[in-house]
C-alpha cells in the first residue's frame, strides 16, 4: 500500500509503543479494566471517566445497538456514546491480557460508526463537539491497531476517509460563537492534531485558519488570571485538556504553552484538601490527580507532580507513550510557597492553611456569569475544616430541560448567599439562559499572614448585597452580610452543608465526630435540599436557613468556628465611650489556650460623630482590624 503522511505518522507512533512496559505499569488496574471491557464487549455502557462531561454509572445494554439510542431518556447519553471515550479501555484490556478480542471490538465499533454515518449528516450522533472528541479517540487508537496488525489497507482507507470527512464537516459547520466557546476550542485543538498527523498532506489554508483560530480562542477565552471565562471548572479542564493535545502541533507553541500553564496553575489552586475540586458552575466534584499528571508532563512543569498520582493515568501513556512516565518520574517534587489564589479577573479566590490533607480551605466566588454553564453563585463561599467539606456547592445533576432540578441547582437558592423576599435577583429560565441577572461589583481582597479578607457586592434592581468574609487559618470563618433595600423586606440566608454532616443546636458534627460551632446573629433552622456531586447522581444534604425581617437595611453575621475557641461578641465604642449600633459594626473575641484574637468590622463609613473607634480598650480607624496577642495587629480593610 502507498504510505501517505497520515499512515507514516501512525506507523512511527506504533514503532515507539512499548506494550510490555505498559502492561507492567498498569497491571494493578487489570481487574477493573477487564470488568469494564467485558461489559463493553456485550454492548453494556457506563460513562465514569474523570472528565466525562455527562457521566452515567448506571449500566445500560444497547440491544439492538444504535448510535442514537437513549436508554435513560437523556440526549447527553447519546453524545457520550458517540464520543467513544471508551476506546482506550478496550485497548488497555488487550495490552493487559494479550487478548485481541478487546481491541478488535473497538475496531468493529469504529467501522460500525462509519457505516452508520455514510453519508455524514447532522444529527444527535454527529454534533460538532462530539465529532471532534471522536476523531481524537480514533487517532489515538490507530497506532495500536497498527502494532496489533489490525490496520490493513482497507481498514486504514476506511478510517482515513471518515476522518477527512469529519474534519471537513467540522469546518463547514463552524459557527461564529465557537470562537468564544469550549465547543470551538475542543474542535480546533483536535483539528490541529489531525492536521499535524497529516504533515505535508495537510491543506495549508485549512491549517492556517486553525492556527489563527486557536490563537484567538485562547487569547479571549482565558482570563489573565488563568481561569476560563465560562465559570465552570469542568469546562476549564476540558479546554485545558484539549489544548495540551494540540500543543505539539501548533506553530506558536511558546504562546499556547504559556496560556495552558496559567490554566494549569489556576486549576492547581482549585484543589481541595481531598485533591478534588468544588462543583463550581456546571461541574462535578472530580479528582484532579490525573489532569495534574498530564499537565506536569505536557507542560514540563514539576510543580504539578505534587497534585498527581505516582503513576500517570493510562490515557496519558496511551497517547504520549510510556516514556511520559519516565519524564514524570524524573521531576523533583515541588510545592508552591503561596497558599492563596486570587483570581482578580475571574472572581474566583482560594486560600488554605497549608498544603496537607487536613488543611482548612476556602473558596470565594464573585465574578461574571460566564456562559450557559455558569450558575447564580456570586458571593458563594465553600469551606473545608481540617480537610473535610463543610459549606458546599451542590453541583449540577442534569442538563435536561424537563427536570426542574436543573434550574434549581443553577439558581441562587442552591448557593450560600442571600435572597430578598423569596425573589432571587438572578433567575435561570432554561438550562442555558437566564430571565434576569444581578450585577456583580469588583472585589476587594487582602491577605496578611494567616488572615484573609474578602469583600464583594451585588447590585440588583432594588437592592444591594455586600458580603465580607474574614478567614483566619486557625479555624475561624466570619461572614458578614449587609443588605440595603428601601421598605420592609425579609432576607433569607442559606448555607448548604456537605451531605455527610449533621447539624443540631449550633453544632456541625462530622462522621469522625469532629465538631464545628455555628454562631449567628439570626436564628438558624434546618432543612434539606437536592445535591449532586456527580452528574446523574442526586442525593440530599442539610441546609441552614436564616430569615431576617428588616426595614431599609440589615446586617447578619454568621461564624463557623473551631470549638477550641471561646467566642464572645464585644462592643465597638465610638470615641471610646459610645457603643455603635449593630447596623454600623460588630466585633468578636476568640480565646483559646492563652491566645486571644479580636476581629472588628465596620459596615459603613463613619459619617457622623468622632472618627476614632475603640475595641477592648484599643483604638482603630479601619473597616476591618484583626488583633492577636500572638501576631499583633493587621489592618485588613482600611
Amino acid at each position: 500500500m502507498v504510505k501517505n503522511s497520515l499512515y507514516q505518522t501512525i506507523e512511527h507512533k506504533s514503532q515507539k509503543l512499548d506494550l510490555e512496559r505498559l502492561k507492567l505499569l498498569y497491571d494493578f488496574k487489570k481487574n477493573d479494566v477487564i470488568a469494564y471491557a467485558d461489559q463493553l464487549m456485550m454492548n453494556i455502557f457506563t460513562f465514569t471517566r474523570d472528565w466525562d462531561m455527562e457521566p452515567c454509572d448506571t449500566p445500560y445494554t444497547l440491544d439492538p445497538f444504535g448510535w442514537t439510542t437513549t436508554p435513560n431518556g437523556d440526549d447527553e447519553w447519546i453524545f457520550m456514546l458517540n464520543r467513544m471515550d471508551y476506546l482506550p479501555s478496550l485497548v488497555m484490556a488487550t495490552v493487559l491480557t494479550d487478548d485481541l478480542k478487546y481491541i478488535k471490538h473497538g475496531h468493529d465499533l469504529v467501522s460500525n460508526w462509519i457505516c452508520a454515518h455514510t453519508p455524514l449528516t447532522s444529527g444527535p450522533s454527529t454534533r460538532t463537539l462530539d465529532t471532534a472528541m471522536r476523531m481524537n479517540n480514533w487517532l489515538d487508537l490507530c497506532p495500536y491497531l497498527k502494532v496489533y496488525n489490525l490496520l490493513d489497507e482497507a481498514s486504514f482507507k476506511l478510517i482515513e476517509l471518515s476522518l477527512e470527512t469529519q474534519a471537513l464537516y467540522l469546518k463547514d459547520h463552524y459557527l461564529t460563537k465557537y470562537t468564544l466557546s469550549n465547543w470551538g476550542s475542543i474542535q480546533t485543538c483536535v483539528l490541529a492534531k489531525y492536521l499535524g498527523w497529516l504533515q505535508a498532506d495537510a491543506d495549508s489554508g485549512f491549517k492556517a485558519w486553525i492556527e489563527d483560530e486557536i490563537s484567538t480562542q485562547f487569547e479571549i477565552q482565558v482570563y489573565p488570571d488563568g481561569m476560563h471565562w465560562e465559570q465552570s471548572t469542568m469546562y476549564h479542564v476540558e479546554v485545558l485538556n484539549y489544548g495540551l493535545k494540540a500543543l505539539p502541533y501548533v506553530n506558536n507553541q511558546e504562546g499556547l504553552k504559556h496560556t495552558l500553564d496559567k490554566m494549569a496553575y489556576a486549576l492547581y489552586y482549585q484543589a481541595t484538601p481531598h485533591n478534588d475540586m468544588i462543583a463550581y458552575g456546571d461541574s462535578d466534584r472530580t479528582i484532579l490527580s490525573g489532569i495534574m499528571g498530564t499537565c506536569a508532563v505536557a507542560l514540563d512543569n514539576p510543580l504539578y507532580k505534587s497534585r498527581a498520582n505516582s503513576v500517570l493515568d493510562f490515557e496519558v501513556c496511551y497517547a504520549y507513550g510510556v516514556q511520559a512516565q519516565d519524564e514524570f518520574d524524573a521531576f523533583e517534587m515541588e510545592v508552591p510557597i503561596s497558599l492563596n489564589y486570587d483570581g482578580e479577573d475571574s472572581g474566583i479566590y482560594t486560600t488554605r492553611s497549608h498544603w496537607g490533607t487536613d488543611a482548612h480551605f476556602t473558596m470565594f466566588t464573585n465574578g461574571s456569569l460566564g456562559s450557559g454553564h455558569g450558575h447564580a453563585d456570586n458571593l458563594h463561599v465553600s469551606t473545608y475544616f481540617r480537610g473535610k467539606p463543610v459549606l458546599v456547592d451542590p453541583g449540577r445533576l442534569t442538563y435536561r430541560e424537563d427536570d426542574p432540578r436543573r434550574m434549581h441547582l443553577k439558581g441562587m437558592e442552591s448557593h450560600n448567599t442571600v435572597i430578598l423576599d423569596g425573589k432571587p435577583s438572578a433567575v435561570p429560565d432554561t438550562s442555558w439562559t437566564y430571565a434576569s441577572f444581578y450585577k456583580p461589583l469588583k472585589n476587594y481582597v487582602r491577605h496578611d499572614g494567616n488572615c484573609h479578607y474578602y469583600e464583594g457586592a451585588l447590585l440588583a434592581k432594588d437592592s444591594v448585597h455586600q458580603r465580607k468574609l474574614i478567614v483566619i487559618d486557625d479555624g475561624i470563618w466570619m461572614i458578614v452580610d449587609a443588605i440595603q433595600a428601601q421598605g420592609s423586606h425579609i432576607a433569607t440566608t442559606k448555607y448548604h452543608l456537605d451531605e455527610s454532616l449533621v447539624y443540631q443546636n449550633g453544632i456541625i458534627e462530622f462522621e469522625d465526630e469532629t465538631k464545628l460551632n455555628v454562631i449567628s446573629t439570626q436564628a438558624i433552622e434546618l432543612t434539606s435540599d437536592v445535591i449532586a456531586y456527580t452528574y446523574n447522581k442526586p442525593s440530599t444534604h442539610p441546609v441552614l436557613v436564616q430569615e431576617q425581617r428588616f426595614v431599609d437595611e440589615c446586617v447578619n453575621v454568621t461564624l463557623f468556628v473551631d470549638p477550641k475557641w471561646d467566642v464572645k461578641r464585644i462592643p465597638i465604642l465610638q470615641n471610646g465611650d459610645t457603643p455603635i449600633d449593630d447596623l454600623r459594626g460588630c466585633a468578636y473575641s476568640f480565646k483559646a489556650e492563652g491566645e486571644e484574637i479580636e476581629v472588628s468590622v465596620l459596615h459603613e463609613e463613619i459619617w457622623q460623630g468622632k472618627k476614632i473607634m475603640y475595641c477592648n480598650g484599643k483604638p482603630f480607624h479601619a473597616k476591618c482590624v484583626i488583633r492577636s496577642n500572638r501576631f499583633g495587629q493587621k489592618v485588613m480593610r482600611a
